[in-house]
């Protein structure tokens, strides 16, 4: 597989125009999609100039005007603002009617891109892939759905009404939600910010919510790894930092995360199915949640303070500057105050911090030192 052929995109100009190339782009992504030939053996990537917003009238049909991607030949949507892949932000719009793409359909990336205004609709579908580097924000659905396997990563995730990462698949495919932000919002408040199905993983997530939004929910009967998250809520009410929801055995990892603020009547941190079996929870640490030190601890599983679970005397996270995702590993820098959160991750041995931000290092200091040879 060579690199997949390139197609370029700017809305800013008219619609149904150009030729696709940097000096000649499309005006318009649908035109682009049923214009241009699919690259069959390498795929194609869809460059789409940071700027304008192209505003979707419907939900993107991939296959009905371009073609079914496949493993060898995917397709990628990526924002640009002078070359193909320089990190430009190019944004898409649901009109506050549809969602970006909603289909199921392996093979199809998205990464570098603003996607927004779906309404009440999942903003965006993606199967056995990934996407990185978007804003999703501003619906009263879901904000990405991960089907079958892929992965989620770096991705701020704000003002949305439903989950903002939903995993689900029938095939136990895993998904892995890796170091992306989840910001409530005055309008909009998560159900849950991540939901995890089918033995998917949660790592380095920071999440900023507050009323009765979840943290993390986890269902199914897979083996969650849910670790070095940060979670934090402004006075959670009837929800938890890390909810099980399921039927059957919840056989979960759950390590090395920083809880603070579900501190409403019903708040609570890491709130176990009933008939859940054999969690191993260690190394987590929580502060200010009403009903904490960690729920359903007689129940199966591996949960004692052995295992360096803590229950902390003060705030763990530095709470500098603003709550935003520029700032968010300032913000949910960890604190030294309470021993065991920086360098406290379990095993001790391996120095890592709790939670998803870790402290910075003390600039190194040079020491010279002169020798000065005697003759005698």
């Amino acid at each position: 597989m060579a690199a997949p052929t390139e197609v370029y995109v700017d809305p800013s100009i008219a619609g149904d125009s150009g030729a696709g190339t940097i000096g000649d782009p499309y005006g318009d992504l649908e035109y682009a999609l049923a214009t241009v030939t699919q690259d069959a053996t390498n795929g194609n990537r869809i460059n789409i100039k940071a700027g304008t917003d192209e505003v979707l009238s419907a939900a993107l049909a991939i296959v009905a005007n371009y073609g079914t991607p496949t493993i060898t030949a995917p397709l990628i949507f990526q924002g640009y603002t002078s070359a193909a892949g320089d990190g430009g932000i190019g944004g898409i719009s649901g009109g506050e009617s549809v969602g970006i793409h909603t289909a199921t359909l392996n093979y199809v990336y998205w990464f570098d891109l603003h996607l927004h205004n779906c309404g009440s609709n999942n903003c965006l579908v993606i199967s056995r892939s990934s996407c990185g580097n978007l804003e999703v924000n501003n619906l009263t659905g879901n904000g990405i759905v991960a089907i079958d396997g892929g992965s989620v990563f770096n991705c701020n995730v704000y003002n949305i009404a439903g989950v903002g990462v939903n995993t689900s698949s029938a095939s136990k495919r895993a998904v892995l939600v890796d170091s992306c932000y989840f910001k409530n919002d005055a309008t909009n408040k998560f159900t849950s910010a991540i939901e995890l199905s089918d033995s998917s993983l949660a790592t380095r997530n920071i999440v900023s919510v507050d009323s009765t939004s979840n943290g993390i929910k986890a269902i199914g009967s897979g083996a969650h790894h849910i670790t070095n998250n940060s979670l934090f809520s402004n006075g959670g009410e009837s929800s938890a930092a890390i909810f099980g929801d399921g039927t059957t055995d919840w056989n979960a990892v759950i390590a090395n995360n920083l809880i603070e603020g579900w501190s409403g009547t019903a708040g609570k941190d890491i709130d176990r199915a009933p008939n859940a079996r054999f969690a191993i929870i260690y190394g987590n640490g929580v502060f200010n949640v009403t009903n904490t030190e960690y729920d359903d601890i007689g129940q199966q599983g591996w949960l004692a303070t052995a295992q360096d679970n803590q229950v902390l005397t003060v705030s763990p996270f530095a709470q500098s500057g603003s709550d935003t995702f520029a700032n968010r590993f300032t913000y949910f820098a960890p604190t030294a105050t309470d021993a065991g959160v920086i360098g406290g991750a379990y095993p001790a041995e391996n120095s890592l911090d709790k939670g998803a931000a870790q402290h910075a290092d003390t600039a190194a200091t040079t020491v010279i030192i002169k020798k000065t040879t005697r003759i005698m």
